[in-house]
């Protein structure tokens, strides 16, 4: 049960979460830590007497690269919470699990996790747009 129980909670909850509140928090205040210096030292009114969109030179940048990033970090954090889970159970359990094993078992268990949100399609998005495209007559969630 273990595994399984690791990869829900890693993947589905605890890596998002967990990466976006650190990448809010600490990319998010360097970035405007960075922007207020700038406002302090005049720089952005120079970039505006050059006729330059600041917004789009500084913030738009930043922006674009939080986003690019974001999912790579979340990936990044849900397979080291898979590895910390697979060590702290061969620290614990007194027969070790070899580690091919485990991890047949939890990518079992994460392709059961997607099969399961790709076929129920009210838990994407944008499922407006899914009913769209595929043709589907679109129903309202209740």
């Amino acid at each position: 049960m273990f595994p399984a129980t690791l990869v829900y909670s890693v993947i589905q909850v605890m890596g998002p979460i967990i990466t976006g509140l650190v990448v809010c928090g600490r990319v998010g205040a360097g970035i405007g830590a960075e922007l207020a210096s700038m406002k302090v030292s005049e720089q952005i009114d120079a970039i505006e007497a050059s006729a330059i969109n600041p917004f789009r030179l500084l913030a738009a940048t930043r922006i674009a690269a939080c986003i690019v990033m974001l999912p790579l970090l979340t990936v990044a954090a849900d397979a080291s919470g898979l590895f910390t889970g697979w060590f702290a159970q061969a620290l614990v359990e007194t027969s070790l699990i070899p580690s091919i094993h485990f991890s047949r078992i939890q990518w079992r268990n994460v392709q059961r996790l997607l099969a399961a949100n790709l076929q129920d399609s009210r838990l994407w998005p944008h499922h407006r747009a899914h009913c769209m495209l595929s043709g589907n007559e679109y129903t309202r969630r209740r």
